[in-house]
Parts: C-alpha cells; sequence; structure tokens
C-alpha cells in the first residue's frame, strides 16, 4: 500500500498521513487517531526503499558477519543493532558463513572470504545502505574489500589495513599485561602460558602483554614456559608439560584451554586454585561454572558493538573520528582458581 492509497482509505491528504508517521504534531487528535486505527488495521508499513531515491539515503546500516556461529559474534551483533536502531536507523544482516564453509586452514585466505564477500557488498549497494559495519571472526588485518570500495565502513573484532576504515578492536595485550600483574601480585613468579595458535594476532598481543608485566616485575622471561595451543579445551593438555618446569600459576590464553589444564591436574591428582593457580581469558559463559570459578578477563563484546554504531553514525553523517583504530578493554573477573603463593609472594616492581 503507498500513503497515497492510505490517505485515500483516511478520507485526508497524503501530506497529512506522511505528517503523522514522522509524527508531527501539526494534525488534529482526532485525524491522527483515525489515521493510526487505518495503518494498524492496515498493516502499513513506509516503503523505505522508494523514500530513500528522494532522500537519496535510506537510513539503513548493512551489518556483515564472518560467522554468527562464532561465540564472540552474536554479542556484538546485538549491541549494535540496538544502538543503530535507537537511533532511527534500520540494519540489514548479512552472514558469511565462513567457518562452515571453509576448511580450517583456509579461513586466513583473503581470496576465499573476498569471494563471499563480493556478492554481499553488491546487493548492499544495490539497496543504496548509507554504511557497512564487517564483523569480524577473529582479529587479523582485512584486505578483503575491493580497492573501489567507497561506503562508509567499520570494521570490528579485525584490524583494517593502514587507516583505510575506522576499526574496533580489543584491547589484547592490557589483557594480557593486567592478568599477569594480577597473578604477581599473588605471589607467583614463575607463571606458565598456554597461547593460541602462534601466527594469531591476539596471541601475539596479549604474550606481548605478559612480556611487559614481566619486565616490570623484574622477572625474567623463560620461553621455556610457554607452550603453543590451538584454542580448544584439547589443547589444554600442553599444560602438562609446563606442569613439570615448576611453576605455580597457568594463564590459559581462552577459558576452553583452561578448562583442558584443569582435566591435566585432575588427572596429577592436583586442584586447579589449591596446587596449581589457573587463569583464562574470555569468560565464555558456560566456562564460569567450572569448580573452583576461573578467574578470567571478560571479553568487552557489547562495548565494542557500541563503539562499532557510534562510529559507523559519524561516518554516514560525515563526522570525523577522534581516531581510527579503537581498543576496547577487557574486564578482570577474579574468582577462585588463582591463590596467594604465600611461599614466593612478591610485589611487582
Amino acid at each position: 500500500m503507498t500513503v497515497k492509497e492510505l490517505a485515500k482509505l483516511c478520507g485526508v491528504s497524503p501530506g497529512t498521513v506522511s505528517n503523522v508517521l514522522n509524527g508531527k504534531n501539526n494534525v488534529s487528535d482526532a485525524t491522527r487517531n483515525n489515521i493510526l486505527k487505518i495503518v494498524e488495521e492496515t498493516d502499513y508499513h513506509p516503503n523505505y526503499f522508494a523514500s530513500s531515491i528522494r532522500k537519496k539515503e535510506t537510513q539503513i546500516i548493512g551489518i556483515i558477519t564472518e560467522d554468527l556461529n562464532q561465540f564472540t559474534t552474536p554479542p556484538v551483533v546485538d549491541a549494535l543493532t540496538e544502538r543503530i536502531e535507537s537511533k532511527g536507523y534500520h540494519t540489514v544482516l548479512m552472514n558469511m558463513r565462513i567457518y562452515s564453509r571453509l576448511k580450517q586452514n583456509e579461513w586466513n585466505r583473503s581470496e576465499k572470504i573476498s569471494g563471499f564477500l563480493q556478492p554481499i557488498l553488491r546487493e548492499l549497494q544495490s539497496i543504496k545502505v548509507d554504511g557497512i559495519v564487517y564483523v569480524g571472526a577473529h582479529d587479523r588485518e582485512l584486505t578483503v574489500f575491493p580497492d573501489n570500495h567507497t561506503i562508509p565502513t567499520v570494521v570490528t573484532y579485525a584490524t583494517s589495513k593502514g587507516d583505510r576504515f575506522i576499526s574496533v578492536n580489543i584491547a589484547d595485550e592490557d589483557g594480557g599485561y593486567d592478568m599477569t600483574k594480577y597473578l604477581m601480585s599473588m605471589g607467583h613468579t614463575r607463571i606458565g602460558v598456554i597461547t593460541g595458535a602462534g601466527n594469531n594476532r591476539h596471541s601475539i598481543n596479549r604474550l606481548q602483554g605478559y612480556k611487559k608485566a614481566l619486565n616490570e616485575g623484574g622477572i625474567r622471561f623463560d620461553p621455556e614456559l610457554i607452550e603453543e595451543g590451538d584454542w580448544t579445551m584439547e589443547s589444554g593438555y600442553v599444560a602438562g608439560k609446563i606442569l613439570d618446569k615448576g611453576v605455580t600459576a597457568i594463564w590459559a590464553m581462552n577459558d576452553d584451554m583452561a578448562a583442558g589444564v584443569y582435566r591435566v591436574l585432575e588427572e596429577r591428582g592436583l586442584k586447579a586454585g589449591k596446587d596449581i593457580s589457573v587463569a583464562g581469558f574470555d569468560d565464555r559463559f558456560g566456562n564460569r561454572y567450572l569448580i573452583p570459578s576461573i578467574t578470567t578477563d571478560e571479553l568487552p563484546l557489547t562495548e565494542m558493538g557500541i563503539k562499532s554504531a557510534e562510529m559507523i553514525l559519524k561516518a554516514v553523517r560525515g563526522e570525523q573520528p577522534e581516531q581510527r583504530h579503537f581498543l576496547i578493554p577487557c574486564k578482570m573477573k577474579i574468582r577462585e582458581s588463582v591463590t596467594e603463593n604465600k611461599q614466593t609472594r612478591r610485589s611487582p616492581a
């Protein structure tokens, strides 16, 4: 139904209908109530696409996700859509499903992902979205957008190459630094680490934070205390190698690997939080109920979604951002899996 057809049913001009639908107050209460009653009865919805032809803007933001099954993606998207829609814009969600469509060794293959992205970009361009937010499945430098891409774009949970797009990401290095400082404050000086994949930016940045905290505390970095995992619970078993090197605490770079550490300790007759302190990263919902409850860093997923929404709305309005790259801090969740190591307790410098 068009506005003209709705106006004919209401017995008023199309301009009067438009005024009511746009919330203007220059219409009598009786006329407004009559129009709103007929709108409800006919289930009328404005045609935003037709309106965009006149206004040269759609007030639609496209959200492209690499994979909705990645546990970090839904909270980011939920916060994105809530904040964007609260400002009077609409959202269109496109999911590339890279984890189900690609093999594990192809997840970083730019040409593969670019092949999935191009038809989505063409579709969003055809409906004339005002802007795009691209939600990555893991942090890396993106090279998947074509050179002729001109739609205002924000990248979150990934990093834009150079300064091409505004990017929003996790402050991984600060998270690794804060966790290490906390373990040191609890008297731990031999802290084993289970990283994710060695070439992963989350692993690299979190390990950099670990090294920085050790250096500030006057503790020599020992590469023998570092073992590479692959983010899975099963890879937490590399903790067994670290246990034989006299560690008093183990920090796994995600909670799933920390859960694997719990299993290794149990098999050796040891208890997490009693014999060996254990810390994780992510604060995934299910792992909060490990016994003992796990000390970890909560990923700022909601905050990343909010910041990305703010930045894309600024971009479509032509406003210049205060910076191009935003790092959102994690929140430490201190629970029961880290206890004081009284024998070697020292205050970090």
